[in-house]
């Protein structure tokens, strides 16, 4: 249940003050009295819901069966095995040793992102690596290296997405498994396709566009389908003429508000409960957030059209 997330452990990431104690290292112990001091989001295997707790503990489980650290099966088991050369345990990240901090940005600033102890996500994505060394790790995965073909198809037998620590990722006609991983401002992504003995992973140490997007233009390349490469232009426009966007706008056919205001320089949106992003300008009434996929245009006075993926509508300034 906890590999396929239906356990309804609830997520110690979903803290409403994680973001202020995640810096600080916490003990197995001091992690298993938080969730255990938590009761469960739903009972187990009534659905499916992902919980960073699960991988927490299951790593906690790897270390009390094999009486060693994580860090240690994690090179015994699968880095010497796959021959990676720059995966491990992380650490207080060190600048000098190859590695980088993350960034988040707001507006045009690029701001520096704290650092989460690799106590706190443990088994849950504590574990360093590069794009060449995912890509190995996959190929040596599928190609029976790390676990048996009988290991490998319980793993990617699928209830909905989620298979044993892994997702389905499809494209077109393609079946692909794969997992993305995101901590501070670091985001990643690895994806196998076995019909196709095809691996891709994506690393990044900060994002302003969407990476679901990144992998789309990656696989229409690889797969010679038709692709238009995006248009990362944009203009400059006066306080002035963003401010007249300013206002809270709302549809019958959509459940959160949407708030525009003006930050600075920088015009932002809002839903209802969520945080602010900005938009850039693309002509005087077209915006865009490309990391949310989100566009946004203000076709007359009072009137405001959000589109993302399936998404289109239409609200009004109240």
């Amino acid at each position: 249940n906890m590999l396929l997330h239906r356990s309804g452990i609830w997520s110690v990431t979903d803290d409403s003050l994680y973001v202020q104690w995640c810096v600080e290292p916490k003990s197995h112990e001091e992690i298993l009295a938080m969730i255990q001091n938590h009761p469960p989001v739903f009972e187990p295997d009534e659905k499916s819901e992902y919980s960073n707790s699960n991988f927490i503990l299951l790593g906690y489980i790897i270390e009390k069966i094999t009486g060693l650290d994580y860090s240690t099966n994690l090179q015994e088991r699968i880095c010497l095995k796959a021959g990676l050369k720059s995966t491990y345990y992380g650490k207080k990240e060190e600048i000098g040793d190859n590695e980088s901090y993350s960034y988040s940005i707001d507006g045009s600033d690029w701001t520096k992102e704290k650092e989460t102890d690799m106590s706190i996500p443990h088994g849950a994505g504590a574990v360093v690596s590069t794009t060449e060394d995912l890509v190995a790790f996959a190929d040596a995965l599928f190609d029976g290296k790390l676990i048996s073909r009988k290991s490998l198809d319980e793993m990617t037998k699928t209830e909905g997405t989620y298979g044993k620590g892994i997702f389905t990722m499809p494209f077109f006609e393609l079946t692909g498994y794969g997992h993305t991983g995101g901590i501070d401002g670091f985001r990643s992504v690895l994806i196998h396709y076995p019909s196709e003995k095809l691996s891709i992973a994506v690393c990044a140490n900060a994002f302003n566009y969407n990476q679901n997007d990144i992998l789309i233009g990656i696989l229409n390349l690889i797969q010679g389908k038709p692709y238009t490469m995006p248009d990362f232009n944009t203009i400059k426009l006066s306080a002035d003429q963003l401010r007249q966007f300013e206002g809270v706008y709302s549809s019958s056919d959509f459940p959160l508000k949407l708030t525009i205001k003006l930050n600075g320089e920088t015009l932002t949106a809002q839903g209802t409960g969520q945080s602010a992003f900005p938009l850039e300008p693309v002509s005087e009434t077209e915006f865009k957030f490309d990391a949310g996929g989100i566009k946004i245009n203000f076709p007359s006075s009072g009137k405001l059209n959000i589109k993302q993926g399936g998404l289109d509508i239409v609200m009004t300034r109240e």
